[in-house]
C-alpha cells in the first residue's frame, strides 16, 4: 500500500524529534534510514552512504552539538499513489548552543528526503539531502 501524506509527515516529524533528542547517540537515528541509504548532509563535505558506520560518524557529530533542536519551517509532501517511494522537501532550521560568544547558533537549511516503504510497511529514508540556505532566498527579494 502506498504511503499517505500523513505517514510521510509523521516520519519527518519523528526524524526531527529523534535528531533533537539523540545527544550524540547516532544509534537513535540510524533505524530511520534504510541500509542502503545515501546522505548528503548539511555539515559534511562528502557523500555518506552504503554503511551504517558512515552514517553513524556523521550523526554522532551532528546530534552531539550541545542543545541541538530542529524546527520544520516549510514542508511539501510528494506521495506516489502507485508506488513504494515517497518524498518530502522544504526548509528546516537547526539551533544549538556552544558558539564562542555563548549565543545560540542558527542554521537554516533546505532538505529533500526520499522514503521507501518496506515489506513491513515502515517508511525508511533512502535518500537525504540537506544544505545550508543561501544568505538570501530569491523569494525574499
Amino acid at each position: 500500500m502506498p504511503a499517505t501524506e500523513q505517514e510521510i509527515k509523521d516520519v519527518l516529524n519523528t526524524w526531527i524529534e529523534t535528531v533533537g533528542k539523540a545527544n550524540g547517540d547516532a544509534d537513535a537515528v540510524l533505524p530511520l534510514y534504510a541500509p542502503d541509504a545515501v546522505l548528503l548532509a548539511t555539515f559534511s563535505s562528502r557523500v555518506r552512504c552504503q554503511s551504517a558506520e558512515d552514517l553513524r560518524g556523521y550523526f554522532t557529530y551532528f546530534t552531539g552539538l550541545p542543545g541541538l533542536r530542529g524546527r520544520l519551517d516549510e514542508v511539501e509532501v510528494h506521495a506516489d499513489p502507485a508506488g513504494s517511494l515517497a518524498a518530502c522537501s522544504g526548509f528546516y532550521t537547526f539551533f544549538h548552543q556552544g558558539t564562542p560568544d555563548g549565543s545560540e547558533a542558527e542554521a537554516p537549511a533546505r532538505f529533500t528526503f526520499v522514503y521507501r516503504k518496506g515489506e513491513d510497511g515502515k517508511l525508511l529514508i533512502v535518500e537525504h539531502h540537506s544544505s545550508v540556505m543561501p544568505e538570501e532566498r530569491a523569494d525574499a527579494k
